[in-house]
């Protein structure tokens, strides 16, 4: 009998002692994921919401001048930013950012600005916009088999 009230006398104490000493965390543990490399800007922006739009286009042109392709100078905040090209090789660039480069940005020289009021520069890039889209959902339905 009197190992019995020893064990009970424990064991009463044992829970006691887990109760008030702290907690076991039970929980899930979030897993991390890093992002796919080599995405650009614009792939990542298609495979978060399904379509590329202005904010994107801008990311992307930010991109390229973060990347050493474009140098970016704007003198005052009232005047529009100057993108200028630079002299760096384009093969580490994927097929759309090439196409925002090359026959977007800057085809007949190496300076681009976006001035207010030039409605066939605007034209223009809407439709290069619709290109480059063209050339995201292609490299999705390629890389990314969806279904």
């Amino acid at each position: 009998m009197h190992w019995g009230a020893l064990f009970g006398a424990l064991s009463y104490f044992g829970i006691l002692f887990r109760r008030y000493s702290g907690f076991k965390d039970r929980r899930a543990v979030a897993v991390q994921y890093d992002p796919p490399e080599g995405l650009s800007l614009l792939q990542s922006g298609l495979l978060l919401d399904s379509v590329t739009d202005n904010s994107d286009y801008s990311e992307a042109i930010l991109e390229l001048g973060y990347m050493g392709y474009i140098k970016i100078e704007q003198a005052t905040k009232e005047t529009k930013p100057l993108l200028i090209r630079t002299d760096k090789e384009i093969e580490n660039l994927t097929e759309e950012q090439r196409y925002l480069l090359e026959d977007m940005l800057f085809v007949d020289s190496k300076h681009f600005v976006l001035s207010s009021g030039e409605a066939e520069k605007t034209n223009a890039l809407q439709s290069a916009f619709s290109a480059i889209n063209i050339f995201l959902y292609k490299w999705s339905v390629s890389k990314w088999k969806y279904g």
